[in-house]
């Protein structure tokens, strides 16, 4: 969800959910951008960080988000 403002990551993550079915209880939001763990925390979504991404692991860490993934096999472990 490259170039959403924080508003429209909420919006845009409501959004999917919606439209596929799923409950935000069984679906996790992986993004690599503080914004992306803002808006998941804000709507009460589960999300995951990639260290890989736009922002350090530090700065993903100090938001805390609920996983945190060091190489693309962690992710495949939680499909």
């Amino acid at each position: 969800m490259a170039g959403v403002s924080l508003f429209g990551k909420e919006s845009k993550l409501k959004k999917v959910l919606k439209l596929s079915g799923i409950d935000k209880k069984d679906a996790i939001y992986i993004g690599d951008e503080l914004r992306d763990i803002q808006a998941s925390k804000k709507i009460g979504l589960h999300c995951g960080s990639v260290i890989w991404g736009v922002n350090d692991a530090i700065a993903l860490a100090a938001l805390s988000p609920d996983e945190m993934f060091y190489e693309v096999e962690q992710i495949l472990t939680k499909v």
